[in-house]
């Protein structure tokens, strides 16, 4: 009778500490990165999502990629397109792209029909997708390729310099690292030559 007794009241024991452990056991299958912009991007059973700054859900893990908030604007992707969405969590900017990326300086590098083009925050064109390269905005300047030759433009998507650098390196501290025929030299945001020019 005693033998009796205490199976069952391990059997009860063990129901109610099954119940206490699984909750944490479904929270622990959650993956958390860092805070970005006041968001926590998620990503649980393969599905990326994001949480509010007190944790609560602001979007359900309902994407198969998403980058961290960066300037009010996150990408994320769904069935192999790209969009972004604002810091509400509402789409902005419709799934549309091949691959997009993080927002630099007010603008991101997208990529539609494998040519990459350059959008604003609202999504309005500011370089085409006519471009085989482009790399992120840096110190104000958005450099291109076309037909192997690199160029300068503005975040306007205005043109500072003609395509006609071989190979190039992002600005920093006002210079960027440019090669035309086999001469590596530093021009300005300009495109005028301030270093290494003989």
């Amino acid at each position: 009778m005693r033998l009796s007794f205490l199976t069952g009241y391990l059997g009860m024991f063990i129901c109610t500490l099954s119940l206490m452990v699984h909750p944490l056991v479904a929270q622990s299958d959650i993956r958390r990165f860092p805070p970005s912009e006041g968001l926590v991007r998620v990503v649980q059973d393969g599905r990326y999502g994001f949480l509010d700054a007190q944790g609560q859900t602001l979007v359900s893990p309902q994407y198969d990629k998403a980058g961290d908030l960066k300037q009010g604007r996150a990408w994320v992707a769904l069935e192999g397109k790209f969009g972004y969405i604002d810091s509400s969590g509402a789409v902005v900017i419709p799934l549309i792209y091949d691959r997009a990326w993080s927002f630099h300086e007010g603008v991101a590098v997208v990529r539609l029909n494998g040519q990459y083009g350059v959008i604003d925050r609202e999504g309005a064109g500011v370089i085409p997708p006519a471009y085989e390269r482009i790399r992120a905005a840096s110190e104000g300047v958005i450099m291109a390729m076309r037909d192997q030759r690199w160029g300068l433009f503005d975040l306007a998507g205005q043109p500072l310099t003609p395509l006609q650098y071989v190979d190039s390196e992002p600005f920093f501290k006002g210079k960027a690292r440019v090669r035309m025929g086999r001469q590596w030299f530093y021009i300005n945001a300009e495109g005028r030559c301030v270093l290494d020019c003989e």
